[in-house]
Parts: structure tokens; sequence; C-alpha cells
């Protein structure tokens, strides 16, 4: 709960707190600019993520495809067989 300033009644007094005032509006401005410009970044970043997402999602779908393919042309234990003689790739791309 705010506090009720014990302030003198003078002109001077008056007008330090109108200052203050103006300051806080301010202050509370650019806070309100800076939330905004952060709430846009994090829009652009989550419409990335997503889209990055469904690009997987389409990869990984087009990759078990092709699993599934090679499985029925040469048979699961061949498949095995050739998997296992292959030297695993750990990079990922970004």
């Amino acid at each position: 709960m705010p506090e009720i300033l014990k302030a003198k009644p003078t002109r001077m007094e008056l007008l330090k707190l109108k200052r203050r005032i103006k300051l806080a509006e301010k202050g509370h401005k650019l806070l309100k600019e800076k939330q905004d410009a952060l709430i846009m970044e994090f829009f652009t970043i989550y419409d990335e993520a997503l889209n990055l997402r469904r690009e997987l999602n389409q990869r990984m779908e087009e990759a078990f495809k092709a699993l599934r393919l090679a499985e029925i042309d040469v048979g699961l234990l061949k498949l095995k067989e050739i998997a296992l003689g292959v030297k695993p790739n750990r990079e990922v791309e970004i």
C-alpha cells in the first residue's frame, strides 16, 4: 500500500513533488516500451521455434518413411546389419 508523504504545504515542495511525478511517469513509460519490445521479440522467437518444430517433424516423417521403404526393400535383418556398419554422425546442424 502506498505511503502518504509528509510534505510541507509550500510552493517549493509542490514543484519538487511535480518533478518527482514527471520522473516517475517517464520511468513508467520507458519500462512499458521495454516490455512491449521484449514481448515482440518473444513472439518472434516463438514463431521461429514453431517453424523449426514443423520442419523437424516433416524431416522425421520423411526419415521414417525412408526407413520403412528400406526395411521393405532389404529386410529387417539386412537393414540392422547395414545400420551397425555405418559410423554414427553426431553432428547436428542448426
